[in-house]
């Protein structure tokens, strides 16, 4: 959360090599306690 806004930061990842890689970057990323909306991705 941004303390000046209240808003929440967006967290970005982008250059993965796989499908593979982005899942398990997407899934370190929720272990960490991050949300990230579901969304209609094509890989």
């Amino acid at each position: 959360m941004d303390p000046e806004t209240g808003k929440r930061n967006q967290i970005t990842r982008n250059g993965f090599e796989t499908k593979r890689d982005t899942e398990f970057a997407a899934n370190e990323i929720l272990y960490d306690g991050t949300y990230i909306e579901e969304k209609d991705i094509v890989f």
